[in-house]
Protein backbone atom coordinates (compact mmCIF):
# COMPACT_ATOMS: atom_id res chain seq x y z
CA UNK A 1 0.00 0.00 0.00
CA UNK A 2 1.71 3.25 -0.87
CA UNK A 3 1.67 6.49 1.74
CA UNK A 4 -0.93 8.51 0.34
CA UNK A 5 -4.00 5.70 0.40
CA UNK A 6 -2.15 4.19 3.86
CA UNK A 7 -2.53 7.30 5.40
CA UNK A 8 -6.09 8.40 3.79
CA UNK A 9 -7.22 4.88 4.97
CA UNK A 10 -5.98 6.20 8.51
CA UNK A 11 -7.48 9.32 8.36
CA UNK A 12 -11.05 7.45 7.15
CA UNK A 13 -10.96 5.44 10.69
CA UNK A 14 -10.07 8.38 12.76
CA UNK A 15 -13.38 10.16 10.89
CA UNK A 16 -15.28 6.80 11.63
CA UNK A 17 -13.90 6.78 15.32
CA UNK A 18 -13.66 10.44 15.87
CA UNK A 19 -15.83 12.85 13.71
CA UNK A 20 -18.67 13.40 16.40
CA UNK A 21 -16.82 12.87 19.67
CA UNK A 22 -16.42 15.67 21.42
CA UNK A 23 -14.25 16.80 24.82
CA UNK A 24 -15.49 17.09 28.25
CA UNK A 25 -14.10 18.56 31.44
CA UNK A 26 -15.50 15.95 33.63
CA UNK A 27 -14.37 13.30 31.79
CA UNK A 28 -10.75 14.42 31.55
CA UNK A 29 -10.91 14.99 34.98
CA UNK A 30 -11.67 11.26 35.47
CA UNK A 31 -8.64 10.63 32.85
CA UNK A 32 -6.39 12.72 35.13
CA UNK A 33 -7.27 10.55 38.26
CA UNK A 34 -6.55 7.30 36.81
CA UNK A 35 -2.86 8.26 34.75
CA UNK A 36 -2.01 9.65 38.78
CA UNK A 37 -2.94 5.88 39.53
CA UNK A 38 -0.64 4.50 37.14
CA UNK A 39 2.40 6.71 37.44
CA UNK A 40 2.33 8.72 40.77
CA UNK A 41 5.08 11.17 41.18
CA UNK A 42 6.85 10.31 38.14
CA UNK A 43 4.47 12.65 36.17
CA UNK A 44 4.85 15.67 37.85
CA UNK A 45 7.38 17.67 35.56
CA UNK A 46 6.99 14.89 32.83
CA UNK A 47 7.00 15.43 28.90
CA UNK A 48 4.66 13.11 27.79
CA UNK A 49 4.16 11.99 24.14
CA UNK A 50 0.47 10.82 23.36
CA UNK A 51 1.00 8.72 20.64
CA UNK A 52 -2.07 8.31 18.24
CA UNK A 53 -4.12 10.53 20.36
CA UNK A 54 -7.20 9.84 18.93
CA UNK A 55 -9.87 12.82 20.41
CA UNK A 56 -7.09 14.44 22.69
CA UNK A 57 -8.46 13.62 25.80
CA UNK A 58 -5.55 11.83 27.51
CA UNK A 59 -3.07 14.64 26.22
CA UNK A 60 -5.89 17.03 28.17
CA UNK A 61 -5.21 14.89 31.36
CA UNK A 62 -1.65 14.46 31.44
CA UNK A 63 -1.54 18.15 32.09
CA UNK A 64 -4.10 18.15 34.71
CA UNK A 65 -2.80 15.56 35.91
CA UNK A 66 1.13 17.32 36.92
CA UNK A 67 2.83 17.14 33.21
CA UNK A 68 4.95 19.78 32.15
CA UNK A 69 4.48 19.12 28.32
CA UNK A 70 2.61 17.31 26.37
CA UNK A 71 3.08 15.80 22.57
CA UNK A 72 0.38 15.11 20.94
CA UNK A 73 0.92 13.16 18.05
CA UNK A 74 -1.63 11.04 15.34
CA UNK A 75 -1.06 9.88 11.52
CA UNK A 76 -4.68 11.04 10.63
CA UNK A 77 -4.67 14.88 9.39
CA UNK A 78 -8.43 15.24 10.71
CA UNK A 79 -8.05 14.28 14.23
CA UNK A 80 -4.69 17.00 14.36
CA UNK A 81 -7.50 19.33 12.52
CA UNK A 82 -9.73 19.13 15.09
CA UNK A 83 -7.38 18.88 18.37
CA UNK A 84 -4.93 21.31 17.44
CA UNK A 85 -7.94 23.64 16.74
CA UNK A 86 -9.48 22.99 20.10
CA UNK A 87 -6.11 23.77 21.94
CA UNK A 88 -6.23 26.84 20.33
CA UNK A 89 -9.71 27.49 21.36
CA UNK A 90 -9.62 26.90 24.70
CA UNK A 91 -6.09 28.63 24.84
CA UNK A 92 -4.50 25.39 26.19
CA UNK A 93 -0.71 26.32 26.72
CA UNK A 94 1.79 23.04 27.25
CA UNK A 95 0.32 21.09 24.45
CA UNK A 96 2.08 20.48 20.98
CA UNK A 97 -0.22 18.74 18.47
CA UNK A 98 2.13 17.11 15.36
CA UNK A 99 0.91 15.25 12.41
CA UNK A 100 3.29 11.97 12.37
CA UNK A 101 3.84 8.81 12.27
CA UNK A 102 7.01 6.70 13.46
CA UNK A 103 7.04 3.49 11.01
CA UNK A 104 7.39 6.47 7.96
CA UNK A 105 9.96 8.60 10.27
CA UNK A 106 11.27 10.21 13.22
CA UNK A 107 8.79 12.74 15.04
CA UNK A 108 11.83 14.35 15.81
CA UNK A 109 10.69 14.54 19.59
CA UNK A 110 11.52 12.88 22.97
CA UNK A 111 9.91 12.43 26.38
CA UNK A 112 9.98 10.59 29.65
CA UNK A 113 6.57 8.81 29.19
CA UNK A 114 5.20 6.98 26.26
CA UNK A 115 1.42 6.60 26.14
CA UNK A 116 0.42 4.13 23.53
CA UNK A 117 -3.05 3.77 24.19
CA UNK A 118 -5.52 1.56 21.57
CA UNK A 119 -2.57 1.91 18.76
CA UNK A 120 -1.13 -1.33 19.01
CA UNK A 121 -4.45 -3.52 17.73
CA UNK A 122 -4.38 -1.67 14.35
CA UNK A 123 -0.45 -2.33 14.33
CA UNK A 124 0.45 -4.90 11.51
CA UNK A 125 4.69 -4.82 11.95
CA UNK A 126 4.09 -4.08 16.12
CA UNK A 127 7.77 -5.24 16.82
CA UNK A 128 9.03 -2.51 14.77
CA UNK A 129 6.51 0.38 15.97
CA UNK A 130 7.54 -0.66 19.44
CA UNK A 131 11.38 -0.47 18.69
CA UNK A 132 10.74 2.96 17.18
CA UNK A 133 8.81 4.38 20.04
CA UNK A 134 11.62 3.20 22.98
CA UNK A 135 14.50 5.39 20.72
CA UNK A 136 11.88 8.10 21.85
CA UNK A 137 12.79 8.86 26.00
CA UNK A 138 14.58 11.39 26.69
CA UNK A 139 16.79 9.27 29.36
CA UNK A 140 17.48 5.49 30.13
CA UNK A 141 17.50 6.00 33.20
CA UNK A 142 14.08 7.49 33.47
CA UNK A 143 11.95 6.01 30.46
CA UNK A 144 8.51 4.92 31.36
CA UNK A 145 5.53 3.67 29.54
CA UNK A 146 1.95 2.14 29.05
CA UNK A 147 0.80 -0.19 26.22
CA UNK A 148 -2.68 -0.97 26.09
CA UNK A 149 -3.97 -3.80 23.83
CA UNK A 150 -7.01 -5.93 23.43
CA UNK A 151 -7.21 -9.43 25.36
CA UNK A 152 -6.87 -12.49 23.27
CA UNK A 153 -9.56 -15.08 24.75
CA UNK A 154 -12.49 -12.29 25.22
CA UNK A 155 -15.93 -12.59 24.38
CA UNK A 156 -15.06 -9.42 22.62
CA UNK A 157 -12.10 -11.27 20.18
CA UNK A 158 -14.63 -14.28 19.26
CA UNK A 159 -17.41 -11.74 18.28
CA UNK A 160 -15.20 -9.38 16.52
CA UNK A 161 -12.92 -11.90 15.00
CA UNK A 162 -16.36 -13.55 13.95
CA UNK A 163 -17.51 -10.27 12.12
CA UNK A 164 -14.71 -9.19 10.47
CA UNK A 165 -14.57 -12.54 8.55
CA UNK A 166 -17.28 -11.33 6.56
CA UNK A 167 -18.06 -7.42 6.99
CA UNK A 168 -14.89 -4.69 7.33
CA UNK A 169 -15.28 -0.96 5.86
CA UNK A 170 -12.90 -0.14 3.57
CA UNK A 171 -13.85 3.50 4.29
CA UNK A 172 -15.92 5.73 6.56
CA UNK A 173 -18.35 6.46 3.75
CA UNK A 174 -18.94 2.58 2.87
CA UNK A 175 -19.51 2.66 6.45
CA UNK A 176 -21.33 5.43 6.94
CA UNK A 177 -23.86 4.07 3.87
CA UNK A 178 -24.98 1.32 5.54
CA UNK A 179 -24.19 2.52 9.16
CA UNK A 180 -28.15 3.11 9.65
CA UNK A 181 -28.68 -0.69 9.75
CA UNK A 182 -26.73 -1.26 13.16
CA UNK A 183 -28.48 -0.34 16.45
CA UNK A 184 -26.96 2.95 18.86
CA UNK A 185 -24.89 0.29 20.93
CA UNK A 186 -23.61 -1.78 17.86
CA UNK A 187 -22.65 1.32 15.63
CA UNK A 188 -20.41 3.20 18.30
CA UNK A 189 -18.74 -0.35 18.32
CA UNK A 190 -19.16 -0.94 14.60
CA UNK A 191 -17.26 2.18 13.52
CA UNK A 192 -14.33 1.18 15.38
CA UNK A 193 -14.03 -2.74 15.29
CA UNK A 194 -15.37 -3.30 11.73
CA UNK A 195 -13.38 0.10 10.10
CA UNK A 196 -10.05 -0.15 11.67
CA UNK A 197 -7.41 -1.79 9.45
CA UNK A 198 -6.88 -4.65 11.59
CA UNK A 199 -7.92 -5.16 15.32
CA UNK A 200 -5.43 -7.53 16.75
CA UNK A 201 -5.49 -9.13 20.24
CA UNK A 202 -2.85 -10.11 22.38
CA UNK A 203 -2.05 -12.30 25.95
CA UNK A 204 -0.22 -10.88 28.06
CA UNK A 205 2.89 -13.19 27.26
CA UNK A 206 2.59 -11.47 24.05
CA UNK A 207 3.09 -7.90 24.99
CA UNK A 208 6.24 -8.52 27.12
CA UNK A 209 7.51 -10.46 24.70
CA UNK A 210 6.93 -7.58 22.41
CA UNK A 211 8.31 -4.95 24.66
CA UNK A 212 11.46 -7.32 25.85
CA UNK A 213 12.53 -7.04 21.64
CA UNK A 214 12.14 -3.34 21.91
CA UNK A 215 14.56 -3.00 24.59
CA UNK A 216 12.15 -2.28 27.41
CA UNK A 217 11.30 -3.88 30.79
CA UNK A 218 7.48 -4.51 31.55
CA UNK A 219 6.82 -3.23 35.33
CA UNK A 220 3.24 -4.74 35.73
CA UNK A 221 0.12 -5.21 34.49
CA UNK A 222 -2.13 -2.40 36.29
CA UNK A 223 -5.60 -1.99 36.40
CA UNK A 224 -7.82 -0.98 33.41
CA UNK A 225 -9.59 2.78 33.80
CA UNK A 226 -12.56 0.52 33.63
CA UNK A 227 -11.05 -1.49 36.32
CA UNK A 228 -10.13 1.83 38.14
CA UNK A 229 -13.64 2.75 37.53
CA UNK A 230 -15.34 -0.32 38.82
CA UNK A 231 -17.21 -0.79 35.39
CA UNK A 232 -15.41 -2.89 33.70
CA UNK A 233 -16.74 -6.70 32.71
CA UNK A 234 -15.46 -10.12 31.50
CA UNK A 235 -16.75 -9.47 28.20
CA UNK A 236 -13.86 -6.80 26.93
CA UNK A 237 -11.08 -6.65 29.54
CA UNK A 238 -8.13 -4.61 27.68
CA UNK A 239 -4.40 -5.16 29.19
CA UNK A 240 -2.54 -2.20 30.65
CA UNK A 241 1.36 -3.19 30.37
CA UNK A 242 3.15 -0.55 32.92
CA UNK A 243 6.76 -0.68 30.85
CA UNK A 244 10.54 1.14 31.64
CA UNK A 245 13.64 1.86 29.93
CA UNK A 246 16.73 -1.28 31.40
CA UNK A 247 18.04 1.31 33.25
CA UNK A 248 15.02 2.81 35.38
CA UNK A 249 14.75 1.37 39.01
CA UNK A 250 10.86 2.73 38.61
CA UNK A 251 8.43 0.10 40.43
CA UNK A 252 4.40 -0.51 40.87
CA UNK A 253 2.19 -1.71 43.85
CA UNK A 254 -0.12 -2.83 41.55
CA UNK A 255 -0.67 -6.27 41.29
CA UNK A 256 -0.64 -8.16 37.85
CA UNK A 257 -3.77 -9.40 36.04
CA UNK A 258 -3.65 -13.09 35.02
CA UNK A 259 -4.28 -14.37 31.45
CA UNK A 260 -7.06 -17.16 31.29
CA UNK A 261 -7.16 -19.61 28.34
CA UNK A 262 -10.59 -19.05 26.47
CA UNK A 263 -13.69 -20.12 28.32
CA UNK A 264 -16.08 -22.67 27.75
CA UNK A 265 -18.80 -20.45 27.01
CA UNK A 266 -16.75 -18.49 24.36
CA UNK A 267 -15.59 -21.76 22.68
CA UNK A 268 -19.34 -22.17 21.94
CA UNK A 269 -19.80 -18.69 20.32
CA UNK A 270 -16.58 -18.88 18.23
CA UNK A 271 -17.68 -22.63 16.48
CA UNK A 272 -21.40 -21.70 16.09
CA UNK A 273 -20.42 -18.71 14.41
CA UNK A 274 -18.20 -20.51 12.66
CA UNK A 275 -19.65 -23.06 11.49
CA UNK A 276 -22.67 -20.57 10.55
CA UNK A 277 -20.04 -18.42 8.18
CA UNK A 278 -19.01 -21.77 6.71
CA UNK A 279 -22.38 -22.58 5.39
CA UNK A 280 -23.91 -18.77 4.35
CA UNK A 281 -23.80 -17.19 1.11
CA UNK A 282 -21.84 -14.48 0.96
CA UNK A 283 -25.01 -12.20 1.80
CA UNK A 284 -26.56 -14.28 4.50
CA UNK A 285 -22.89 -13.69 5.63
CA UNK A 286 -23.19 -9.95 5.67
CA UNK A 287 -26.43 -10.16 7.13
CA UNK A 288 -25.63 -12.66 9.65
CA UNK A 289 -22.95 -10.36 10.77
CA UNK A 290 -25.15 -6.98 10.80
CA UNK A 291 -27.54 -9.53 13.36
CA UNK A 292 -24.88 -10.68 15.55
CA UNK A 293 -23.49 -7.08 16.15
CA UNK A 294 -26.59 -5.47 16.53
CA UNK A 295 -27.28 -8.64 19.24
CA UNK A 296 -24.32 -9.09 21.35
CA UNK A 297 -23.73 -5.15 22.13
CA UNK A 298 -27.60 -4.10 22.88
CA UNK A 299 -27.46 -7.04 25.02
CA UNK A 300 -24.37 -5.93 26.78
CA UNK A 301 -25.18 -1.88 27.41
CA UNK A 302 -28.52 -3.12 28.88
CA UNK A 303 -28.06 -6.20 30.54
CA UNK A 304 -23.99 -6.79 31.01
CA UNK A 305 -21.60 -9.92 29.94
CA UNK A 306 -23.91 -12.67 30.69
CA UNK A 307 -26.91 -11.04 29.21
CA UNK A 308 -24.95 -10.29 26.06
CA UNK A 309 -23.41 -13.75 26.17
CA UNK A 310 -26.76 -15.88 25.89
CA UNK A 311 -28.07 -13.05 23.32
CA UNK A 312 -25.38 -14.01 21.08
CA UNK A 313 -26.22 -17.88 21.58
CA UNK A 314 -29.92 -17.33 20.76
CA UNK A 315 -28.72 -15.77 17.76
CA UNK A 316 -26.65 -18.24 16.38
CA UNK A 317 -28.99 -21.16 17.14
CA UNK A 318 -31.63 -19.12 15.31
CA UNK A 319 -29.12 -18.81 12.42
CA UNK A 320 -28.23 -22.57 12.40
CA UNK A 321 -32.27 -23.32 11.98
CA UNK A 322 -32.79 -20.85 9.00
CA UNK A 323 -29.60 -21.81 7.51
CA UNK A 324 -29.70 -25.38 8.16
CA UNK A 325 -26.42 -25.62 9.68
CA UNK A 326 -25.74 -28.98 11.52
CA UNK A 327 -24.41 -28.66 15.28
CA UNK A 328 -24.39 -31.22 17.96
CA UNK A 329 -23.09 -31.70 21.27
CA UNK A 330 -24.89 -31.94 24.75
CA UNK A 331 -25.01 -28.13 25.02
CA UNK A 332 -27.06 -28.07 21.73
CA UNK A 333 -29.51 -31.14 22.93
CA UNK A 334 -29.73 -28.99 26.19
CA UNK A 335 -31.02 -25.89 23.63
CA UNK A 336 -33.29 -27.81 22.22
CA UNK A 337 -34.83 -29.39 25.13
CA UNK A 338 -35.20 -25.93 26.27
CA UNK A 339 -37.15 -25.10 22.87
CA UNK A 340 -39.42 -27.96 23.29
CA UNK A 341 -40.06 -26.41 27.21
CA UNK A 342 -39.06 -30.01 29.13
CA UNK A 343 -38.25 -30.53 32.46
CA UNK A 344 -35.07 -29.47 33.29
CA UNK A 345 -32.41 -31.81 33.64
CA UNK A 346 -28.85 -31.94 35.03
CA UNK A 347 -25.91 -30.00 33.41
CA UNK A 348 -23.64 -32.63 32.04
CA UNK A 349 -20.32 -32.42 33.87
CA UNK A 350 -18.34 -32.04 30.87
CA UNK A 351 -20.15 -28.33 30.95
CA UNK A 352 -20.26 -28.03 34.38
CA UNK A 353 -18.80 -24.57 34.52
CA UNK A 354 -20.64 -23.01 31.45
CA UNK A 355 -23.32 -20.55 32.01
CA UNK A 356 -25.18 -21.29 28.49
CA UNK A 357 -25.62 -24.36 30.25
CA UNK A 358 -26.83 -23.24 33.75
CA UNK A 359 -29.65 -21.02 31.81
CA UNK A 360 -30.63 -23.72 29.66
CA UNK A 361 -31.22 -26.31 31.93
CA UNK A 362 -33.32 -24.30 33.94
CA UNK A 363 -35.74 -22.20 31.49
CA UNK A 364 -37.60 -22.44 28.29
CA UNK A 365 -36.14 -20.68 25.35
CA UNK A 366 -37.63 -18.93 22.48
CA UNK A 367 -36.27 -17.93 19.26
Amino acid sequence: MSAALQNQTIDDYANSMFRFERLHPAWITRCAHYLRHVFGTALEGATVIDYAFGRGNWSLAFLEAGAAKVIAVDAAESNVLRFSGYVRAHGIQGIEVIQGNVLEKSIGRKADILWLYGILPCIADEAQFLSHMTQLWCDESTGLGLLYAYNAGSLREVVVGLARQALVYDSYAAFQEESLLFSHHARMRVRDDLTAPRALFHSQAAMESLLREAGAEPVAFVQSFTQFENTENPEFAPHHLLFKSKGNVFQSANASKQDTKLPQDEQWIGQLGQAVLKTATHEHAKNFVIGLMNTHFSALALGGYEAALMQDFLFLLYACKTLDVAAGGELMQLAEDALQNKPSRAVPQALAGSKLAQTLSAHPIRI
